[in-house]
């Protein structure tokens, strides 16, 4: 009858309080055994205390919450627990919150590579560009919280954003366990997650325009690229060395 038919479409808002960050940074770490398998350093508290001070527009529900508990119990464990909790965190809020960002860093992970980075590009402002252009794809009601969250994951971006950056007191050491993104060891892994990636792949003519005027960057790549191959088994050197070609002869 019509009585309950209007039950079910008549809508009411139910208002609820909004929820401090503290209290959602709290919910999180109190699931840290669950989510890494052991709770979290002080430093690592520190780390994520500062990123949701930032953050709290991209997480701003208990739901929000639940879902990168859920997301980071899954990404911890493709990535073999060899990531720096913080930094997966920071990571899988951007890929839940602001995918466009995450696809972009993916789609040119060649640039927040340590050995190559945004300061192999021909000139300062270049990287400056290359940040803004990431930055345009958040929300603009976001894009300072995903300013901050770069700064703090990866070196490059710190070095082009300035502000908050990796500490120094996060430098790898003979106890690490678990490596940060803006380590080689620590951004290599985490792209092997995926199973499309293939970070040389991606820009290989990027990299040869970039690194063959600096002996130091091209000695560190041609040692990566002695030991990879690229996802179809091919020699990644010769890749390289096909590209360089390409550019001396233009």
């Amino acid at each position: 009858g019509m009585p309950r038919f209007l039950e079910k479409i008549v809508q009411v808002d139910l208002d609820l309080p909004r929820v401090p960050g503290e209290r959602l940074l709290d919910a999180l770490i109190s699931q840290a055994d669950a989510i890494f398998g052991a709770a979290l350093e002080e430093s690592e508290r520190d780390d994520l205390t500062g990123t949701f001070r930032q953050g709290r527009v991209l997480l701003s529900t208990p739901r929000d919450v639940g879902r990168l508990r859920n997301a980071l119990v899954f990404a911890d464990a493709a990535t073999g627990r060899s990531i720096r909790t913080t930094d997966l965190a920071r990571l899988e809020i951007l890929r839940l919150k602001e995918r466009n960002v995450f696809d972009w860093i993916i789609r040119n992970s060649i640039y927040f590579h340590p050995r190559i980075g945004i300061q192999s590009m021909d000139a300062e402002q270049r990287g400056r560009d290359f940040i803004e252009e990431g930055l345009e794809q958040a929300t603009r009601l976001n894009r300072e919280a995903v300013a901050d969250m770069l700064s703090r994951t990866f070196e490059n971006a710190a070095w082009v954003l300035g502000g908050a950056k990796p500490s120094p007191q996060d430098r790898l050491h003979e106890r690490d366990t678990r490596f940060p993104l803006y380590s080689t060891e620590g951004w290599e892994a985490y792209l092997q997650s995926f199973p499309d990636a293939d970070l040389i792949e991606q820009e290989e003519w990027g990299y040869a325009r970039h690194i063959c005027g600096d002996l130091q960057k091209s000695r560190n790549y041609l040692q990566t690229l002695l030991t990879r191959r690229r996802a179809d088994g091919s020699p990644l050197l010769l890749s390289f060395l096909e590209n360089l070609d390409r550019f001396m002869r233009g």
